[in-house]
């Protein structure tokens, strides 16, 4: 009964910012932004959230792909990749 009680008090540390390495240039992602707009399951899926481990074959589909689906935030290449 207890340890239910403890797991559901328990609260996700949620950065403001998250650095991504990416060859094409680097990519500052403005996770707060995203946090206090979308739930978490949207990007991190069911359970508690976590690193989802983003590469392109990931990264593209799911942040470029939503941003293409709601009509807004960036779509080309240069507008997060920083070199």
């Amino acid at each position: 009964m207890a340890e239910k009680a403890v797991e559901e008090t328990k609260q996700v540390v949620s950065p403001e910012t998250i650095e991504l390495e990416a060859s094409y240039g680097n990519i500052t992602f403005p996770h707060g932004m995203h946090s206090k707009a979308y739930d978490c399951s949207t990007c991190h899926g069911e359970g508690m959230p976590g690193p989802i481990g983003l590469d392109k074959d990931k990264a593209h589909p799911l942040c470029k792909g939503c941003h293409e689906e709601e009509g807004a935030g960036p779509t080309a290449c240069k507008d997060c990749h920083q070199k």
